[in-house]
């Protein structure tokens, strides 16, 4: 007669009353570093001529108006902000001189 081929869970069957619970590895504790401390932030620049308000503003513009001002201020290195605010500096200078 032929034996049986051995069970695969042999080991995990104890005799009654034998068995023990089952105890998880305490995990290592965790070492946590404190956050670095933040450096203040710098105070906004003041705009140019000592002025300390500024008004935000939105401008329309048609797209040929726009590709031009993004053109001109890359080859004057000038943000379209800057281009915008030098332009309505020009326009109140010739008013204010009629």
């Amino acid at each position: 007669m032929s034996e049986k081929p051995s069970s695969s869970l042999s080991g995990l069957i104890s005799i009654k009353g034998s068995a023990a619970a089952a105890t998880p590895a305490k995990p290592e504790p965790v070492k946590i570093e404190p956050a670095p401390l933040l450096k203040p932030m710098p105070e906004k620049s003041q705009p140019k001529g000592g002025q300390s308000y500024w008004k935000a503003m939105t401008v329309k513009l048609n797209r040929d108006q726009y590709v031009d001002l993004k053109i001109h201020g890359v080859k004057l290195n000038k943000s379209s902000q800057d281009c915008i605010s030098e332009a309505i500096d020009m326009w109140l200078a010739a008013q204010s001189a009629d």
